[in-house]
């Protein structure tokens, strides 16, 4: 994409994406939601084994079982949000922000001016 577009994508992609196309704005506010069963399965794969293992006790230094239950619900959340479109159907976030930077980059070039966007 051409870097006139790309620096005004970086400075104003927030007020972009609030006044994305209803049909993106939609989906995007329902991707990031906890709507489906999906959602809640995923929840559940991130918190029960770091709950489990805390509550256990495997570690008997209190402060340090607790970091490291933390540490397992931080890596299962990173997992747990790749696995995530698989489980609940939904798009990713990052997919549908790329189509709404897709649609303002083609009004972009169809317009030739950065005027129009906002």
């Amino acid at each position: 994409m051409e870097k006139e577009f790309e620096d005004y994508w970086k400075l104003h992609s927030k007020q972009l994406i609030a006044k994305a196309p209803p049909q993106l704005a939609a989906e995007l506010k329902h991707s990031q939601g906890m709507n489906t069963a999906g959602d809640w399965l995923v929840l559940l794969f991130v918190i029960a084994p770091g709950v489990t293992f805390a509550s256990a006790g495997v570690i008997p230094n209190e402060i340090l079982n607790f970091v490291c239950a933390l540490g397992i619900i931080v890596v299962l959340n990173v997992v747990g949000e790749l696995l995530k479109p698989y489980v609940t159907g939904k798009r990713r976030a990052g997919d549908i922000i790329q189509d709404i930077k897709n649609y303002y980059y083609n009004r972009y070039k169809q317009e030739g001016s950065l005027a129009g966007l906002l």
